[in-house]
């Protein structure tokens, strides 16, 4: 069985979500997934059946204190996640600027570190097929350094996930490379949507 690992840059897909399946009025909790359903949908690529789901790694920013309510709500979706088998919770603080509220907190770092985990998970052999669900173009040179570090057994080492309506097309590209991509419907996201208002307690 080939092990398949899943890194989910949770906040560019629930962003991608929002803006394939609704509008800018709808409720903050609409766009938000299961990470572990997510995975479990990956793993099931047409007239694929020798994959096993070793890991879902989630990757995401954790609000400061200071933003109290936002905090709080992170927490208690971040403690689901990690009680679920084989899900692994990466997180970086959000940055503040100097006017915040006014302007909002932004995620710095978590690409990167997705990046790292990547790289290093393929060449440490800790899984034969990585999948990014992300459209976030900075992760373009992991997925190219993967692979060049193919060892030849037959099959491209990385895949990448992308929500997909006809109005709404983005997903990740490497030049001269035929990337495999998850091109996840609205069927799909009803399968993982979570629902779930965080921000009360």
């Amino acid at each position: 069985m080939r092990r398949v690992k899943v890194f989910i840059d949770y906040q560019n897909v629930r962003e991608d979500a929002r803006r394939a399946f609704f509008g800018p009025a709808d409720s903050v909790v609409k766009g938000q997934v299961h990470p572990r359903r997510l995975g479990e949908i990956l793993l099931r690529r047409e007239g694929v059946t020798d994959r096993k789901l070793t890991e879902v790694r989630v990757y995401a920013g954790r609000p400061g204190s200071k933003d109290s309510r936002t905090y709080g709500a992170h927490m208690r979706q971040s403690s689901g996640w990690e009680r679920q088998e084989n899900l692994v919770l990466v997180t970086r603080p959000l940055r503040y600027p100097p006017n915040w509220p006014d302007e909002k907190a932004e995620q710095k770092g978590i690409d990167v570190h997705l990046a790292v985990d990547l790289i290093r998970g393929y060449v440490m052999d800790e899984f034969d097929i990585g999948i990014v669900a992300s459209t976030d173009t900075d992760l373009v040179p992991a997925l190219e350094a993967v692979i060049q570090f193919d060892r030849g057994k037959g099959y491209p080492p990385v895949e990448v996930a992308a929500w997909r309506t006809k109005d709404f097309v983005k997903r990740l590209r490497v030049d001269g490379y035929d990337l495999w991509c998850h091109e996840l419907k609205e069927t799909d996201f009803r399968r993982v949507s979570d629902t779930t208002d965080y921000n009360v307690r």
